[in-house]
């Protein structure tokens, strides 16, 4: 996940919010309000010993907060169009991570 540049990044915000007594949601039924703006969407597949579970990642900024929290859509929460797009957005997703690893690798 690359929402604020990179991981390292990505963890100091998470880490400054959760200081000021924020705390990073995630895993919730996804609920826009007025004043939410998405800030980017990823899909990720996780799997273990028998079990599979493609999920869908939602990163929303409060505009007049400025709170960000990540909220995911499940499997069978997921439109037919999500469902029949998710393995390519999840593929380019992948070649989108590798290649901004090797630009910031220098």
């Amino acid at each position: 996940m690359c929402c604020f540049g990179d991981l390292q990044t990505t963890k100091k915000v998470i880490s400054d919010l959760k200081k000021k007594g924020v705390k990073y949601i995630m895993n919730i039924r996804l609920k826009l309000n007025k004043n939410d703006i998405i800030l980017c969407v990823y899909p990720e597949c996780a799997s273990g010993p028998g079990w599979s579970n493609t999920i869908l990642f939602v990163v929303i900024k409060d505009t007049c907060s400025g709170i960000i929290r990540e909220e995911c859509i499940q499997p069978e929460e997921q439109s037919l169009l999500i469902k029949q797009i998710f393995y390519a957005a999840y593929e380019i997703t992948k070649l989108l991570k590798n290649e901004v690893k090797k630009l910031l690798k220098g």
